[in-house]
């Protein structure tokens, strides 16, 4: 993950849909390295809500969030998110 995440600082797009082995370290690399995300697909990952946010925080032009069967987030969690990603279109 550090490999793509360094190589590809312009990467815009990402699906790791099914990726159960990215622990949150790996979620906030995300957030850390791809400011210009605008679509990320997370499908049944292991995500918490705190590297939701973060990711929601830092990458401020992701307008396409997919989090379907994603035990850890909660209806709580997807509030907070639409706090802080103000161009997401759909979550």
């Amino acid at each position: 993950l550090m490999t793509i995440l360094k190589g590809c600082p312009g990467l815009t797009g990402l699906v790791l849909d099914e990726c159960r082995k990215i622990g949150d370290k790996g979620f906030f690399e995300i957030a850390k390295h791809l400011p210009r995300l605008t679509y990320l697909s997370l499908v049944h990952c292991s995500i918490s809500e705190s590297a939701l946010l973060e990711i929601a925080s830092r990458c401020r032009a992701l307008s396409l969030l997919n989090v379907s069967r994603c035990d850890q987030v909660t209806e709580n969690g997807l509030k907070g998110i639409s706090r802080h990603a103000f161009v997401l279109k759909e979550l």
